[in-house]
């Protein structure tokens, strides 16, 4: 079964880490002119346009994505990442008047994943 272009492109790029091994990969697919929509659309509803967006922007060929994309993409990276960082204070606020407190807590899934997984808040998963 062959994987279309668009969503391969999504693959290599929805790394937490980008480590460069895929530049050149990343930059043909990028140099067939996807369907930026589609594209978006996508990564949107994935939740893993952040992580497109973080990995495409450090593409030397970004010249190759229509600023209306990469604008969108980078909006939706900053919305991300003002939304987590409210979060993210939110839970060490808490966390704090737990310890006060002298209760002892683990936090769950992506709020317990911050600091040793995920290298940048608008790449964890946190849901209000």
């Amino acid at each position: 079964m062959k994987i279309a272009d668009e969503d391969r492109l999504l693959l290599l790029c929805s790394k937490l880490i980008a480590d460069n091994s895929n530049t050149d990969e990343i930059v043909q697919l990028l140099d067939k002119n996807p369907d930026w929509q589609k594209l978006i659309t996508k990564a949107q509803r994935h939740a893993i346009a952040s992580a497109f967006y973080s990995i495409i922007a450090k593409i030397p060929a970004s010249d190759l994505i229509p600023d209306k994309y990469l604008s969108k993409l980078k909006q939706d990276y900053l919305d991300t990442l003002g939304r987590n960082t409210i979060v993210y204070n939110e839970l060490i606020a808490l966390l704090k008047i737990f310890n006060q407190a002298h209760i002892d807590t683990v936090p769950l899934k992506g709020a317990g994943l911050l600091a040793s997984v995920y290298p940048d808040l608008t790449l964890s998963l946190i849901h209000i």
